[in-house]
Parts: C-alpha cells; sequence; structure tokens
C-alpha cells in the first residue's frame, strides 16, 4: 500500500511539473503568435519552412506536455483509489514523459538550431519514467488487485440458528 501512494505522489508530482511547463510554454507560444517577427519569416522561407508549418512544430512538445500531465494527473488520483486503470494510467503517463523531449529535438531540428531540448524536458522524462517503473513493480500491482477483487459470496443457505427448547 505504501509503495502505491508513493508511486501516486511521483506521478501527481511529475505532471504538475508538466503542466506547469506545459501552461508556460502555451502562454509564451500564444504571445509570440499575435506579432510574428517578418524576420524570423523570412529566415524560415530561406531555409525552404513555411511558418504555418513551424507554428505546429512549435506546438507538438507543449501539447505532449499536457497530454502527459493530463494522463498522470488522472492516473495518480485513480491509483490513489486503487484501481487498475490508474496502474495502467500512471503508466502510460510515464511513457508518454519521453516524447516531449524528442519532439522537442525535432523542433530545433526544423529550426536548424542544435538540437537540445531544455534542461526541464529532461528532467520531467527522467521522473516520468520513475513513475512508470514505480506503478509497473508487483508490490503495487498487488495492492490494486487485491483491493479491486470483489468480496467473498456467502455460504448458501446461510446456517440457521440453534433452537433453545
Amino acid at each position: 500500500m505504501a509503495l502505491a501512494v508513493v508511486t501516486a505522489v511521483v506521478a501527481l508530482g511529475t505532471a504538475v511539473f508538466w503542466g506547469v511547463r506545459g501552461v508556460k510554454g502555451l502562454v509564451s507560444l500564444l504571445r509570440s503568435w499575435q506579432d510574428t517577427d517578418p524576420a524570423a519569416a523570412a529566415y524560415l522561407a530561406r531555409q525552404g519552412h513555411d511558418l504555418g508549418t513551424a507554428k505546429v512544430v512549435a506546438v507538438l512538445p507543449v501539447a505532449a506536455e499536457l497530454l502527459a500531465a493530463l494522463v498522470l494527473l488522472t492516473g495518480a488520483v485513480l491509483l490513489l483509489v486503487r484501481t487498475f486503470a490508474g496502474v495502467l494510467l500512471v503508466a502510460a503517463g510515464g511513457g508518454l514523459g519521453v516524447l516531449p523531449p524528442i519532439l522537442y529535438a525535432v523542433a530545433f531540428a526544423y529550426w536548424s538550431t542544435p538540437p537540445t531540448p531544455p534542461g526541464g524536458a529532461i528532467i520531467a522524462a527522467v521522473l516520468g519514467l520513475a513513475a512508470l517503473v514505480l506503478a509497473l513493480l508487483p508490490p503495487v500491482t498487488r495492492t490494486v488487485r487485491r483491493h479491486s477483487a470483489p468480496p467473498p459470496a456467502p455460504a448458501y443457505p446461510p446456517p440457521m440458528p440453534p433452537r433453545a427448547w
């Protein structure tokens, strides 16, 4: 039981970390889209890229961060309630946590800059993998399965109470 709670806390912390990063990235993207720099559009045109594709490539890592946060948050809550779906969602969210650093590398390669994702994305990916590993440990799955088993059925017919003559 204790390891399931630790797993839920790690997943919750990772979800908050991904969520804060995703919201900050979304806000900065929306601000930068309001006033697109003509020099950036000209740079992209010289590189053979268009502005619409660049915007989509910039949104993908942020969307992956928010998706991982949502899946981990839902999984952590369900894990605290001791459902097997919580284990599956925490494992899936931890696996999704590897996606944003990869998408950052793709975005940096598209912009023709060195492909180094931000340090926070790598830290969050490691935390997500920790949640994934913790969720799949046997004590966690055993705790969840033991709780979700139905109670034993009563003996049928119920025993009669002794008669007092």
